[in-house]
């Protein structure tokens, strides 16, 4: 920035600070009127919402009042989202009071209850979360949140929140002095948009930008980016930005010896502080000034308010802060040569150190009673030592313990794989009674369904036999006639035992066996009809295996399919067709009087060849055979047996 903008720069802070020393800012003193009118409910609340909105240009009090008179509204009226705004304010005002561990806790209450698990309101809580954790000096822990919040903001495509989250990781890098670190996010907080609006929202990225570039000792971009956040936290009428800005450049003039301007700024920033009542940093602010009125020279003004602060701090029981101020008043009397109120200073200094360990977080209270812990069994350790010779002792106790140790493992390692063998026994015991089971299960089921196929077929042949004896002996039908009959029924009988006895007995058949086994069938049945001709081809290409079990059934369906053509076609041609490819397929073709699928029939006949071709998983189809006649189809894919 050029001579001509720091001047501007400087000029617009010097008039900003005047007109705040008489009151706060224009948009405060135009809310604080129209709250003043007496307005309605509605429009009253929503007037509290946008004073507290302002909290970064607020006496910690006066912020307080306003949340109070909201709460005081809720008692009249219930506004869940009014209430819940509330509640948000109230964290952000326990962190500014130096409150933080209170703020976390609410934090944690409200993200635990039902109003705020989800969308911006959420994200607001987190938000006031990683700023108490941050004050509270937990830097990683609002690391972690700010990642979640991060990546929820940009899910959502919420501009603002993603610049915020990206402004929070940046200080709370810096709070751990990884500045590199810290420039990387604000930086992408910065690249984000170029939005006038957001920087002067968040012009917080710009302080914390300069303040990053200004401890790795680049004052040239340091002064660029605070000029910026200045000018920023103006237009927005930021008091803490503002204060936050003038100290930073306060201490880029120290670095380049500009001592007057770094005095007027450290003394303007203080006295915003003052204005706004934020203790935690217008204590630092205090301790800032004492200091550099110490390298001044300025003895008293910088003991005066060191003094002042120690007072403010005490009260507060701002500890870490109360140290800063102490060592700043030691810098003053040091620099002065009042060695007996420095040595009392010093003192001061020691007893604080103590107070702040007592007062410190759980996680490092634990890690000190461990040290102790640890400490004191060491002690125990060194005395017996003394005692019983301790070099030979510990030594043989070292391999004793190794030993031991080694044992116990072996024994855990040796019962370890004997659980295991046990463990696989059991399962290996496990399968083969579930093969077991199932191989019965398997076999009960092919013995009924072979008993009930013998009980379908040979029983229609035994109770005709039956009849035909019964005839027989009454003599009421032709006896040449009945005795015919008799031996086709017997004749059936033996055919289909047979049949099913070839099956059986055969592990393994192909198609070809199929083939050969029904033609000869075919060929015994139509020595019968000398009036039917048949024709019977073969296209065998790849001789598919079939199991026993479907090869009877596929037998079954073959003469089921022929019979049915001989006794009710009326056909006079009859073909066969086996076909074995990359499917198998039969045909058995007639040129009777053809087949209506439309038509209802009765009987099983049909229904039980259909569920037996779905038994086996295979196609069976009924069509009319042009010009005349009936097709039947068995058809099945090449992997189907």
């Amino acid at each position: 920035m050029s001579a001509k903008g720091k001047n501007s720069v400087c000029s617009c802070a010097l008039m900003f600070i005047c007109v705040i020393l008489h009151s706060q800012t224009n948009t405060l003193d135009r809310l604080k009127k129209q709250l003043s009118g007496s307005p309605e409910p509605s429009v009253k609340k929503e007037i509290i919402l946008k004073i507290c909105e302002q909290n970064n240009s607020l006496a910690s009090d006066s912020f307080l009042k306003y949340i109070q008179l909201g709460e005081n509204i809720l008692l009249k009226t219930q506004d869940i989202a009014f209430s819940n705004q509330l509640k948000i304010y109230r964290v952000n005002y326990l962190s500014k009071t130096g409150r933080a561990s209170e703020a976390v806790v609410l934090s944690d209450i409200l993200l635990n209850q039902v109003d705020f698990q989800k969308g911006e309101i959420k994200n607001r809580v987190l938000v006031e979360k990683t700023r108490a954790l941050i004050r509270n000096n937990q830097s990683k822990e609002a690391i972690e949140v700010l990642f979640v919040l991060l990546q929820d903001a940009e899910k959502t495509k919420d501009t603002g929140m993603v610049i915020q989250a990206y402004v929070l990781l940046g200080w709370a890098n810096m709070e751990v002095e990884k500045y590199t670190e810290a420039i990387k996010w604000l930086d992408k907080g910065y690249h984000y948009t170029q939005k006038e609006g957001y920087f002067t929202r968040y012009s917080a990225l710009f302080n914390n930008m300069a303040s990053c570039y200004n401890n790795i000792n680049k004052t040239k971009e340091a002064l660029r980016y605070v000029n910026q956040g200045l000018s920023y936290a103006i237009k927005g009428e930021n008091l803490t930005n503002l204060a936050n800005a003038l100290n930073i450049r306060a201490d880029i003039f120290i670095k380049i010896k500009n001592q007057s301007a770094a005095q007027k700024d450290l003394e303007d920033a203080l006295l915003v502080r003052e204005l706004i009542g934020d203790p935690y940093y217008m204590l630092s602010d205090m301790a800032q000034l004492s200091y550099f009125y110490a390298s001044q020279g300025k003895h008293l003004k910088g003991i005066d308010l060191a003094a002042k602060g120690i007072k403010i701090a005490e009260s507060g029981k701002q500890y870490q802060k109360l140290m800063y101020l102490y060592n700043a008043l030691a810098e003053n009397y040091k620099s002065n040569k009042e060695n007996d109120k420095l040595a009392g200073t010093l003192y001061k200094i020691i007893a604080l150190k103590d107070t702040i360990y007592q007062n410190n977080s759980g996680r490092a209270i634990v890690e000190l009673e461990g040290k102790y812990e640890y400490q004191k069994n060491q002690n125990t350790i060194i005395q017996q030592g003394y005692a019983i010779s301790k070099g030979r002792y510990i030594l043989i106790g070292s391999i004793v313990l190794f030993l031991l140790s080694i044992l116990i493992f072996i024994l855990i390692y040796k019962n370890y794989q004997h659980l295991q063998r046990q463990k696989l026994e059991y399962i290996l015991n496990e399968q083969k009674q579930l093969s077991k089971v199932a191989v019965l299960t398997a076999e009960e089921k092919e013995r009924k369904r072979i008993a009930a196929d013998l009980h379908d077929n040979m029983g229609a042949h035994a109770a005709a036999i039956s009849s035909n004896v019964k005839y027989l002996k009454e003599g009421i039908f032709n006896r040449h006639e009945l005795i015919n009959n008799l031996e086709e029924n017997a004749a059936g009988m033996v055919n289909h035992l047979n049949d099913t006895i070839w099956v059986l007995k055969n592990e393994h058949l192909y198609f070809t066996n199929l083939s050969d086994r029904f033609k000869l069938w075919l060929q015994r049945l139509l020595a019968n009809y000398p009036d039917i001709r048949y024709h019977f081809n073969e296209r065998i290409e790849l001789n598919i295996e079939l199991s026993p079990n479907k090869t009877l059934h596929l037998f079954m369906l073959l003469k089921e399919s022929v019979n049915n053509a001989i006794k009710h076609s009326q056909c006079k041609d009859l073909s066969i067709h086996f076909v074995s490819g990359a499917y198998w397929e039969i045909i058995i073709e007639d040129n009777g009087v053809g087949f209506d699928a439309g038509a209802s029939y009765s009987g099983n006949g049909l229904q039980n060849m259909q569920q037996r071709a779905n038994d086996c998983g295979w196609n069976i189809s009924w069509k009319s055979n042009e010009p005349k006649g009936t097709r039947v189809t068995l058809r099945v894919a090449t992997t189907i047996n």
